[in-house]
């Protein structure tokens, strides 16, 4: 969900400007964050393909990390939302 939102808001969010700030922006003028969009896409990426392929070519390894990693994750999303 998180990598679709981050992808289609390459499209969404100029399409979003344009629909509702006809009126108020000068498009001459106005600059989109692409390269904060394409650095939020590529930090996205790179856990989630290593990941993919570490559960692909070694499933033993990726459990190992698993083990280690998933209550580290819990924790800081657990961390995240009470605050």
């Amino acid at each position: 969900m998180t990598f679709l939102s981050t992808t289609f808001a390459f499209g969404t969010f100029p399409f979003w400007v344009w629909l509702l700030g006809k009126n108020f922006v000068d498009f001459k003028k106005i600059r989109f964050p692409w390269w904060s969009m394409s650095l939020s896409l590529i930090t996205l990426c790179i856990p989630a393909v290593t990941g993919l392929l570490l559960r692909r070519y070694r499933p033993v390894l990726a459990h190992r990390l698993a083990r280690y990693l998933n209550p580290i994750a819990v924790g800081k999303n657990t961390k995240f939302n009470f605050y």
